[in-house]
């Protein structure tokens, strides 16, 4: 869904994935089997695709991306709290940028 959202490549995805389930770099590198300077280029570009400066501000871009409720059906959603939630549907899905 990362890659989909943001167009990380799939070197990418992973590094995001290991930051956001609290790898440091030196632990991503070492899990992704990669140099620090290769997660290093790869977090930089992590950080332009999702118009983010610091890990901090990618870690909260990436858990309100994965919390988005992603759906590619039609079906409507069941009502929440006396509202009706729109659905996000593939391929249009967007984020707001967090600052």
């Amino acid at each position: 869904m990362l890659a989909a959202v943001f167009g990380l490549t799939a070197a990418e995805t992973r590094l995001a994935a290991q930051l956001a389930s609290g790898a440091s770099l030196a632990e991503a590198a070492e899990k992704l089997k990669v140099s620090r300077t290769t997660v290093r280029t790869q977090l930089q570009s992590v950080f332009a695709k999702t118009e983010t400066r610091r890990q901090a501000d990618l870690m909260r871009v990436l858990q309100g991306c994965l919390s988005l409720p992603l759906r590619t059906d039609q079906a409507p959603l069941p009502a929440v709290a006396g509202g009706q939630v729109q659905a996000l549907r593939a391929p249009s899905v967007s984020v707001a940028r967090i600052r």
